[in-house]
Order: C-alpha cells, then sequence, then structure tokens
C-alpha cells in the first residue's frame, strides 16, 4: 500500500522553481531540490517521475504565474496609456533585486536549452505567445484609438516590443539606472505614434 503524501506540493514547487530559476536545470542536483523542498527521496518519487518531470511542472508554474502578472499589469488604462503602463510596471519590476538576479525564468530555460528538449521549448515559446499576445491586443486597441499607426502590423509590432523588453531586461541586469531603461521604453513607444 502506498503512503500518503506528507508535504505541500504547492509549496514543494515553488521551492523547487526558485533553486531552478537560481541555477537552472543543470547545476540543480536532486540533492539540492530534496533539501530545499524538505522532502525525501521516496516522497518525491511519489510526487515526480524524476528531476526533469519537477522541472517541466515549475516552468508551468512560472508560466501561469507570468500569465497573472501580465494581466495585472496590462489591465491599467485604454490604449497607448495602457501600453506606457504596462511597461513602466515591467520595468519596475526589473529592478526588484530578486529579479535583477534571477532574470526571467523563461528566457533562463530557453537559453540553457536551447531547443534541444522539445517540450521545455514548446512550454518556454507557449509563454512568450502569450505576452506576445497581450501586447498585440494593446497595440490593436491603440490603433483602434487612432494612438498608434494602423499602417504598422500588430502582430510584427508586439513581437518587436516583446524583443525590446527583452533587451530592457539585459539593460538593468547590467549597470543601466531605471531613468535611462524607462527613456528607452517610452521612446520605443514614441515610434509607433
Amino acid at each position: 500500500m502506498a503512503r500518503n503524501r506528507e508535504f505541500d506540493i504547492d509549496e514543494a514547487l515553488t521551492s523547487a522553481m526558485g533553486l531552478f530559476w537560481l541555477n537552472g536545470y543543470s547545476n540543480t542536483s536532486l540533492d539540492n531540490l530534496l533539501e530545499s523542498m524538505d522532502i525525501g527521496k521516496g516522497s518525491f518519487y511519489q510526487a515526480f517521475d524524476n528531476k526533469r518531470d519537477l522541472y517541466i511542472q515549475t516552468l508551468n508554474l512560472y508560466k501561469n504565474q507570468t500569465r497573472q502578472f501580465f494581466e495585472s499589469i496590462s489591465s491599467n488604462g485604454r490604449g497607448i496609456k495602457r501600453l506606457r503602463n504596462y511597461f513602466m510596471s515591467l520595468i519596475e519590476e526589473m529592478y526588484n533585486e530578486d529579479f535583477i538576479q534571477r532574470g526571467c525564468f523563461l528566457c533562463n530555460a530557453s537559453i540553457e536549452n536551447s531547443g534541444k528538449d522539445k517540450e521545455i521549448t514548446k512550454i518556454v515559446s507557449a509563454g512568450y505567445k502569450e505576452v506576445i499576445n497581450k501586447i498585440k491586443e494593446i497595440v490593436e486597441e491603440s490603433q483602434e484609438m487612432g494612438e498608434i499607426r494602423k499602417d504598422l502590423d500588430a502582430d510584427a509590432t508586439a513581437h518587436w516590443l516583446f524583443c525590446s523588453t527583452y533587451g530592457q531586461l539585459m539593460l538593468a541586469k547590467s549597470d543601466y539606472k531605471k531613468s535611462k531603461i524607462k527613456k528607452i521604453a517610452m521612446d520605443t513607444i514614441d515610434i509607433l505614434v
């Protein structure tokens, strides 16, 4: 008869996500995970098939948390004001000390994976697409309101803004001041007007 799990799965996933996020998949050992999650090997294998299974679950958890974060920061205002608020909120998050140290978990997974694992690539790609679609929605709304040029392809513009955001993240992880990144973001948006 199998024993019942004696730990909180959500807490364990959150703990494991933090470790993978900070160290990456390859640099996180099963022993590191067991210690961080405060569980034994038996409990681990009752809940997860293996380290990769846990990693995939943490990527999905992060993707879901990211979706909620982007929903919350993109709901303030309408049109170009909404786009500006979206970028300003994102920049504030970029300068959170924890985020500067770890960066974006999906980006980190994408870089470490380099397309080697199709399931991980699919999760990362889906996470990126969700953000791009949210940006596209804001661009289209701004175009309908006459605040962004209608000759711009909304999908291509959303991809461009997404890439710009990740460029800003890389600058934030260096010694760029928040005020400079905010100026870059606002100038990027002004190009669309």
